[in-house]
């Protein structure tokens, strides 16, 4: 085998190291664990496997993690940072960052009893503009 194939073979194979690394790195955090908390909807208005979970429309806290089906519902797996206390009050809807943007899902904070780990949530659907003009 010519050195020139060997050296792209081996460029790219470091190159899909890298990228692998970057995005599993970016599926972690430094503050520590986090808690996963399941979350079902009866729409999902095209949200996505690894769509963020934001406090008040901007703070990212946590992620999808992973959609699946349960009975007539489409349930999520959401995790959610340790730093954010998640009660068993919180409302989570699912939003669309401007008009034809990227979905997340908004967590609404209210102050209760913390909620444990996999507390299953109901959540709430909201109209998008989408959906009104289909």
């Amino acid at each position: 085998m010519k050195n020139e194939i060997k050296v792209g073979i081996l460029a790219l194979i470091t190159f899909v190291l890298i990228f692998l690394s970057i995005v599993y790195i970016g599926k972690c955090t430094v503050t520590g664990g986090g808690v996963p908390y399941r979350i079902q909807f009866t729409d999902l208005d095209d949200l996505k496997k690894g769509a963020l979970i934001k406090f008040a429309g901007g703070l990212s806290v946590g992620y999808v993690k992973d959609i699946y089906r349960r009975g007539e519902k489409a349930e999520i797996l959401v995790w959610i940072e340790n730093s954010f206390e998640v009660t068993k009050k919180c409302t989570f809807i699912i939003r669309s960052a401007g008009v034809l943007g990227e979905k997340y899902i908004k967590i609404n904070y209210t102050a209760g009893e913390r909620a444990p780990k996999n507390h299953l949530f109901e959540g709430l659907t909201a109209t998008s503009l989408g959906s009104i003009l289909v």
